[in-house]
């Protein structure tokens, strides 16, 4: 009994050793995705170490950060820093295992004002301007707003998204910026357009009217004209002077 008193605090301590030493089967990185928009934003990734249930575990050993395109974002300690547009693969490994995190810089680089820059219209008619911020190779980075000005307010109304409406004939500039990036395109006014008013031909030959007809009086029908019961008096007649002649 004294002996199996002595063995437990023994047995205690080699669990206790044999957690200390247990190794992660695999590792995570969050978030699995990075966008920077921005030159030396900086983003900072997180390491979890998992056992072989899944379940995050405590793991006290070095991480070694690297990156695949340094001309795109470097890595210093899980924190990653913006340096020119384009994507990059950050890497943690530890012993064995690696877990990795993709990276995507779109640094502002100019506005493009989207069709022609060269658009004519009449007094009152309508247009809408188009422009997207673009990163250095020149692809549009998508959810920066651009802000709209217009240098003759007099000759057009311009909406905050770029529309605008003919007020007056003349020439205006209308720009669209992005920090210290713009762009700019030419509208001239013209003037209102003309509404063709054709006047209505007169038509030709006779038209017949509905309920005209009913208007005319019923001519009378031409030649002789048969009575009803007329034929029977006058042949009556003619036999009784008949009849009276003979006697």
């Amino acid at each position: 009994m004294k002996g199996l008193k002595f063995l437990l605090p023994v047995l205690v301590l080699c669990v206790v050793i044999a957690a200390c030493g247990a190794k992660p089967k695999s590792i995570e990185l969050t978030p699995t995705t990075v966008k920077l928009e921005e030159k030396d934003a900086t983003a900072t990734l997180s390491i979890k170490f998992m056992d072989a249930q899944g379940k995050e575990m405590q793991y006290n050993k070095p991480v070694a950060w690297a990156t695949d395109k340094a001309e795109v974002a470097t890595v210093s300690d899980g924190v990653v820093t913006a340096v020119n547009s384009g994507t990059a693969t950050i890497t943690a490994t530890v012993g064995e295992l690696t877990a990795s995190t993709t990276v995507t810089v779109q640094i502002p680089a100019n506005v493009k004002i989207e069709g022609s820059k060269n658009v004519t219209i009449a007094v009152g008619d309508f247009y809408n301007f188009t422009a997207k911020v673009v990163d250095g190779e020149g692809n549009a980075i998508a959810g920066l707003a651009v802000a709209w000005k217009v240098d003759k307010a007099e000759v057009v109304d311009l909406g905050e998204k770029g529309k605008v409406h003919g007020k007056a004939e003349g020439e205006a500039t209308v720009t669209a910026t992005y920090k210290e990036f713009a762009d700019s395109a030419k509208i001239i006014v013209g003037p209102a357009k003309k509404e063709d008013k054709k006047e209505a031909e007169k038509p030709k030959g006779i038209v017949k009217l509905p309920g005209k007809d009913k208007d005319k009086k019923a001519e009378k029908p031409k030649g002789v004209v048969k009575i009803p019961g007329k034929d029977k008096k006058d042949k009556d007649k003619k036999d009784k002077k008949d009849k009276k002649d003979k006697k």
